[in-house]
């Protein structure tokens, strides 16, 4: 008798022990499949679960920093004003403009926006030397901006607790379940007593009433203006600052006035091909916001993302 109790207890032990590894078997299984379904690796599941550990509130707390760095831009002293440098007033305001790749991918982008007044002196300067003035300014708010962005709890939470894979671009945050990535922009607008002035990367877009525009290009060395272009001299645009184009082929020959399509190879029979539809785009910047990831994706020579921005800035100028 004693020997079946013994012998049932033995066998209820094995069970309990059977379903015990078992669980366990199932629970490291759900872990292993958690991990490669949600991260990228082991390392990235063990960072995870110490940011949750150690800061709990991670995701509140960026969310607060965030509205802080917006009310901060909005009061803070980007410039400081200088006699003869014609400037009046100086003001800057952050607007959200976040995008969602995926479930899991997330970008938040604050767009900086910066308004300066000139005096009514500014307008009376030769455009070249304007646009010289503009660009002086642009660096030095751009720079004083970096610096408060930078220095912001904003950026210092993602700083502290991102995975840093070397290229901002790729850099992320967890954040409610997601990939967060955080980057900022600039659009700098000018005013005078009578023009606007949207002045890009190495463009300066002169808008003179609700349907007159002149477009000027450049190159900046050292801070210093090069190579400046009207595009309205050149006959490249007309006085609403639509592209020009003419093309020929073997049948005659024909021209017009539009703000799209200019095919930037031909071959015997007339018939054209342009890759990236460069002519679709009525300026450097829009064309790079567009194409960008396409170059970085499919061009072999570039080593990040902003050296593939810079390439299809060039290639939009070639072009033109």
């Amino acid at each position: 008798m004693d020997d079946n109790r013994k012998d049932t207890e033995a066998l209820i032990h094995f069970y309990i022990m059977l379903v015990i590894v078992l669980a366990l078997g199932l629970g490291l299984f759900a872990l292993v499949l958690n991990i490669r379904t949600n991260y990228r690796s082991t390392e990235h599941f063990l960072r995870h679960m110490s940011i949750r550990l150690s800061h709990p509130g991670l995701s509140n707390d960026l969310d607060s920093a965030r509205q802080e760095l917006k009310d901060t831009f909005e009061t803070a002293k980007l410039y400081e004003i200088k006699s003869g440098d014609y400037v009046e007033s100086v003001s800057a305001a952050i607007t959200y403009d976040d995008l969602h790749y995926g479930e899991s991918d997330w970008s938040n982008i604050e767009k900086i926006e910066v308004t300066i007044m000139m005096q009514e002196e500014f307008n009376e300067l030769p455009i070249q030397d304007r646009c010289q003035t503009l660009v002086t300014i642009r660096e030095e708010i751009t720079q004083s901006a970096d610096d408060l962005y930078c220095s912001s709890n904003y950026y210092q939470l993602f700083d502290k607790y991102k995975y840093d894979f070397g290229d901002p671009f790729r850099d992320y945050i967890d954040y409610r379940g997601l990939e967060l990535h955080i980057r900022h922009e600039y659009r700098f607008t000018f005013y005078d007593k009578a023009c606007e002035y949207d002045l890009k990367n190495y463009e300066l877009t002169v808008v003179l009433s609700d349907s007159i525009k002149r477009i000027y290009v450049f190159y900046v060395v050292n801070g210093q203006i090069t190579e400046f272009k009207d595009l309205y001299k050149e006959g490249l645009i007309d006085s609403h600052g639509n592209i020009i184009y003419s093309y020929s082929n073997s049948s005659g020959s024909s021209s017009g006035t539009s703000s799209g399509k200019k095919d930037t190879t031909t071959n015997g029979s007339g018939s054209s091909y342009d890759p990236y539809d460069v002519h679709d785009y009525n300026s450097a910047d829009d064309f790079a916001d567009d194409k960008y990831e396409e170059f970085y994706d499919y061009e072999d020579e570039y080593e990040d993302q902003d050296e593939a921005y810079d390439a299809a800035e060039d290639y939009w100028y070639d072009e033109y």
